[in-house]
């Protein structure tokens, strides 16, 4: 499981603004949210990420770029 210092230590590592981030964090303002959207995706059939939806098609895992790139470009022409 993810604790705090795990998500501040991502916040460092992607350069983000670590004060703001962890003060939005510890307000607790977006948890509501969080959990909303984390049930939809478990209601959708997502168990981990990514998770990919295309045409109503789930595909778990990693995607190659190439990959995701043909499957796009294959539906957006049917």
């Amino acid at each position: 499981t993810l604790q705090e210092q795990d998500l501040i230590r991502f916040a460092e590592e992607l350069n983000l603004n670590v004060p703001a981030f962890t003060s939005c964090l510890s307000s607790g303002k977006f948890s509501d949210e969080g959990a909303e959207d984390g049930q939809a995706g478990f209601e959708a059939g997502v168990r981990g990420t990514p998770t990919f939806f295309l045409n109503g098609y789930r595909i778990p895992g990693a995607i190659p770029e190439d990959v995701l790139d043909g499957l796009i470009q294959r539906l957006m022409q049917s």
